[in-house]
């Protein structure tokens, strides 16, 4: 079964060595851009990741959804828990670390099914997303 799997997401023969080229050049574009952000901003690669996995984008979400119910109650009560949780965490960079460190035991675990860390990194940071975006557009 896992074998099956990996060679739908990854593909087999030529076309598995041109889907790891493309699964690694998306893992390096957003890798990349996050460490942009992090030297204009001075935070660590670690904080940017955990303020854009678990803090913009999840809003960014839960905006289009207020947006679609004509509301503002949803961002509202997100923004709110944003802002209660930078008042208790004491060292964000500490905590970032550690979320970051529990993100990648989180894409390792994928392995039981053939994805490296990069392919998992791109199908649940980059491309689930996406389609969770989509489905927010079409609902």
């Amino acid at each position: 079964m896992a074998d099956k799997l990996t060679e739908l997401i990854i593909g087999e023969g030529n076309e598995s060595k041109t889907s790891k080229i493309i699964m690694n050049k998306i893992f390096i574009i957003v890798r990349d851009l996050l460490l942009h952000i992090s030297s204009i901003t001075k935070l660590t690669y670690n904080e940017i990741n955990i303020l854009m996995y678990y803090y913009i984008v999840p809003l960014f979400y839960l905006s289009l959804i207020d947006y679609k119910l004509n509301t503002h109650n949803i961002k509202i009560l997100f923004i709110s828990l944003i802002l209660l949780s930078f008042l208790l965490i004491k060292d964000f960079k500490k905590i970032s670390d550690f979320l970051f460190l529990k993100s990648v035991a989180f894409l390792r675990w994928f392995e039981i099914i053939g994805w490296n860390y990069i392919v998992s990194s791109v199908i649940i940071c980059v491309f689930t997303p996406i389609l969770i975006l989509v489905l927010i557009f079409i609902i």
